[in-house]
């Protein structure tokens, strides 16, 4: 699913006044599931961020 998204997400078509235009984004997503230790969703978050699969920096 992970990799299905970062594909889906890589090219992104806008509509602007002079016409359509197709803008690249560099997407990064990480999978974190919540723990009953988790104090608060940063702890999640920060964790979802160091399992980045598809970072590109």
């Amino acid at each position: 699913m992970v990799e299905k998204l970062y594909l889906f997400l890589t090219v992104v078509a806008v509509e602007l006044e002079d016409g359509k235009k197709n803008i690249k984004v560099k997407p990064s997503i990480g999978a974190a599931s919540f723990q009953e230790s988790d104090i608060d969703v940063i702890e999640v978050y920060e964790r979802a961020r160091t399992e980045l699969t598809y970072d590109r920096g």
